[in-house]
């Protein structure tokens, strides 16, 4: 690592490890930001992500050494891992079991045919939101997405809009007649169109529509993306604060609230 930083002249590089000798003051910055680097099979391991897992997020740029120019094998930063790892997993849905269309990331990535890294980005800049946290894994292995809103991103052969099931599953709403029910009581807005599938009338969830529902209403991983808190102490204090879900009427439409009610503070 010091070599890579240029600390060590060509003479020094010559001597054994233990008799090199570098400028201290040149060097305290370095000294003070160092980080305690793994190999990659450490690194893997540390991860929770298999070696063919690592070599795709390699590939692609998502995932990058923190000393590349150094003639050592320990080269990977565990921190910068998890720093990634914990901005894919904050607000992420709490996963029992895999069910319906829920799947690892790199399992969804594959079977549409695009890099993880393109999946990554588009949970970190909120395109992507149907994101899952597997109880049974840690780490990189917890990571599931919501295929069909993958695909509904990702596939330029599915329709223009999202239906109220997906749009639902995509902002944590576990059953969709609620949504169905907030959009029929004039809560939120639908759009009405043809299934391409069924030739049927039907209600879909526009762009348009997507963002009249995230101006009027938090979800609990909307709102945890928007504190860049956890939803655990987001909710204590709401419990403090006596905050509660959207009910008007005492009609249940799941853990929604009113983005007026919540203070900026929070």
């Amino acid at each position: 690592m010091l070599e890579a930083e240029g600390l060590l002249s060509d003479a020094m590089r010559k001597r054994p490890d233990a008799w090199a000798l570098f400028d201290a003051t040149a060097a305290q910055q370095f000294l003070l930001e160092t980080k305690t680097l793994l190999d990659a099979k450490a690194y893997q391991e540390a991860m929770r992500m298999t070696r063919s897992q690592f070599n795709l997020l390699v590939a692609d740029g998502t995932i990058t050494p923190t000393a590349a120019n150094a003639n050592v094998k320990t080269i990977w930063d565990p921190m910068a891992g998890a720093i990634l790892i914990d901005k894919l997993l904050k607000g992420a849905v709490l996963l029992r079991q895999a069910q319906h269309s829920w799947c690892h990331i790199t399992k969804a990535a594959t079977r549409l045919k695009v890099s993880p890294g393109a999946l990554i980005n588009a949970i970190i800049d909120g395109r992507l939101t149907a994101v899952g946290n597997h109880a049974d894994f840690d780490g990189y292995a917890a990571i599931y997405v919501d295929y069909e809103a993958v695909q509904a991103l990702f596939d330029t052969d599915c329709p223009p809009a999202m239906s109220l099931e997906r749009f639902a599953k995509s902002v944590g709403i576990n059953q969709p007649s609620r949504l169905k029910r907030l959009v029929g009581n004039k809560h939120t807005t639908a759009t009405r169109m043809q299934n391409p599938k069924t030739k049927a009338e039907q209600d879909y969830i526009t762009d348009e529509d997507a963002a009249n529902f995230h101006e009027k209403f938090f979800k609990p991983r909307t709102m945890s993306l928007h504190f860049e808190k956890s939803w655990q102490k987001i909710s204590a204090e709401m419990r403090l604060r006596s905050i509660c879900v959207y009910s008007p009427d005492g009609e249940d439409y799941g853990s929604i609230y009113l983005r007026s009610d919540i203070p900026t503070d929070l």
